[in-house]
């Protein structure tokens, strides 16, 4: 799936920083559909995955496609779109 992410502030931040900021997207998944997933799987999989979002910027991300727990996350709770302090997120497209 894409997604576009817009990070609202002027300085850099990564994916770290997006989980750190919305930890209820991991909380949401599990009550919703019964996953054990924990906020430290995820932080664990940002690390690897160390996606950046530049100051200003509105730009297209995929998360869906590998089956890592970000992707996996992601793919159910990006989808409706968002907004925190920091980042609007929302779908692009199912591709």
């Amino acid at each position: 799936m894409k997604f576009i992410i817009k990070n609202k502030t002027d300085k850099y931040l990564t994916l770290i920083d997006f989980i750190n900021e919305n930890p209820d997207i991991v909380d949401n998944l599990n009550a919703e559909f019964g996953y054990g997933y924990t906020h430290e799987e995820l932080l664990d999989c940002a690390k690897i995955n160390n996606t950046r979002f530049n100051a200003m910027s509105e730009e297209e991300y995929i998360f869906g496609e590998n089956g890592t727990k970000i992707d996996q996350i992601f793919y159910y709770m990006l989808k409706r779109g968002g907004e925190s302090d920091s980042f609007i997120w929302n779908l692009k497209s199912y591709e």
